[in-house]
């Protein structure tokens, strides 16, 4: 039986598609449920169900805790909310008159604040409560013509966050769940048309329905998703730069479709026949998997700005990022080094940056569990040696050599040393005069004990000449041989 049985749930935003499935969800797992709106009656009369009870809350109204207050008072407290009411414009920033900004705000970010402010300390005296708040991927990521939607999202994001670390030493449970794209009847006929042309795939709202209530049970205090929705969150978080490059880019097709928006004015509650309102859920966060990916990894000439790029966020975060942030970051980069290899099957270059950030990426995570990435990583280098082991001066005989004498051999591991001094001794033939080629020699030496022949070749990649392009790997790895350096005096 479900623990939501026989439990009263507050319910906003039950009129939308996800919202009716949240309502449909929560009705199954027998729980009562107060199913608040302005006019909730519209939909609550199409239940033949005494569980389903409708009460009276504008979510725009500025006495909005005065209501929460009165409904208390009439239903009782309620053993959890769930806040999936959202209101948006896919406008540009001109064309958010006050009206719209009022509605945005007020029903996305005010009206949540407020009802945790009223229902919060009351479930805390009570010693239980639940409270769920459905934010959206534009709350982790700005993207244009939903300025003033993400504004309140990331402020929604930014609450959730503060509250459920306030409420820390509680007993309440303090949830937030990001949506992606929900194929919904709310989208219009130009909307679902440029989903036709993007090939975008989209959640049904059961899915999001049942993550929602599945998030009630589970640990995770903030869920995201669809792949890569989630990988775009952390991308936008650690990687900013590259999508703004990718946004950059796509801004003439953006602003095309902002064209199509006939300014109209609105007003809380009201949609335009020519600018209908929004939620997450019906516009297609998929447009932003194709905006973000299609023009760094659609094209062959896109390949060695896009291996430079990874090479460049490679560096930021092995030698410039905090120790504690680098596992997910590099699992991040990961991301994007996997999808230009899958693009991209015959360059040797992304493979070896894939297995470049594996290896690395593996480093940062530690323990046993991280042989699996290693293993990866040696199946990337030996397919990019395969297709041209020239290629990056030789970088995937040097890495795949420097996994051979990192990894425990048998029956732990692959580690071979009889190998690892071929491959790095091939690398060095190509490129003899490299900063990682003597690098990783060296450090083979030192591990074999050979501590004056490891000195020279340290000695070696320390006045190896600059690489223009790759100012900050040069000076961290400059770093790495005065520290081996230092354990020789």
């Amino acid at each position: 039986m479900s623990r939501l049985h026989n439990q009263t749930w507050l319910l906003l935003g039950a009129s939308g598609g996800i919202g009716r499935a949240v309502l449909d969800g929560l009705l199954e797992d027998g729980a009562r449920v107060l199913v608040a709106g302005r006019h909730p009656q519209t939909l609550t009369s199409q239940y033949q169900d005494d569980a389903v009870v409708p009460v009276t809350l504008d979510l725009s109204d500025g006495q909005l805790g005065t209501q929460l207050r009165a409904l208390i008072h009439d239903s009782g407290l309620p053993d959890g909310v769930i806040h999936c009411a959202g209101v948006n414009h896919f406008q540009g920033l001109a064309e958010n008159d006050d009206a719209s900004l009022d509605a945005m705000l007020n029903v996305n970010l005010r009206s949540a604040v407020v009802l945790a402010r009223e229902l919060a300390p009351r479930m805390r005296q009570r010693g239980r409560g639940s409270l769920l708040f459905v934010g959206s991927t534009f709350g982790s990521i700005g993207f244009p013509g939903y300025s003033a939607y993400c504004a309140s999202k990331f402020g929604l994001r930014g609450f959730v966050e503060a509250l459920r670390r306030e409420l820390a030493d509680s007993p309440l449970i303090i949830r937030y769940v990001a949506p992606r794209a929900t194929r919904t009847a709310m989208n219009d006929a130009q909307v679902n048309a440029m989903n036709d042309d993007l090939g975008n795939a989209m959640d049904s709202p059961q899915t999001v329905a049942a993550a929602i209530l599945c998030s009630l049970e589970g640990r995770r205090a903030s869920v995201y998703l669809g792949w890569p929705e989630r990988l775009f969150v952390s991308l936008n978080a650690m990687l900013p730069w590259l999508v703004d490059k990718a946004l950059r880019k796509q801004l003439p097709v953006i602003h095309r479709y902002l064209q199509k928006k006939t300014p109209t004015t609105s007003s809380p509650g009201k949609k335009s026949p020519a600018r209908r309102s929004l939620t997450m859920k019906t516009f297609s966060v998929s447009l932003l998997v194709c905006v973000l990916w299609m023009p760094l990894l659609g094209n062959a000439d896109a390949v060695d700005d896009t291996v430079l790029d990874i090479q460049h966020q490679w560096a930021h975060i092995q030698y410039q990022l905090p120790e504690a942030q680098r596992e997910d970051a590099f699992e991040a980069l990961e991301g994007v080094a996997a999808t230009l290899v899958k693009q991209h099957p015959q360059r040797a270059e992304p493979k070896i940056w894939d297995g470049i950030v594996l290896s690395t990426w593996a480093g940062a995570k530690g323990g046993l569990g991280a042989l699996s990435l290693v293993k990866r990583a040696r199946q990337q280098f030996e397919s990019a040696i395969e297709i041209d082991p020239v290629s990056l001066d030789g970088s995937a005989l040097t890495s795949l050599g420097s996994l051979y004498y990192q990894v425990p051999g048998w029956p732990i591991g692959f580690g071979d040393d009889d190998k690892a001094r071929e491959l790095l001794g091939q690398a060095l033939k190509i490129n003899p005069e490299g900063i990682d080629s003597n690098y990783f020699y060296a450090d083979f030496l030192l591990d074999q004990g050979d501590d004056a022949k490891a000195r020279l070749y340290f000695e070696k990649a320390l006045k190896a000449a600059p690489r223009p392009s790759r100012p900050v790997a040069d000076a961290g790895r400059h770093e790495d041989i005065r520290k081996k350096l230092a354990t020789l005096s």
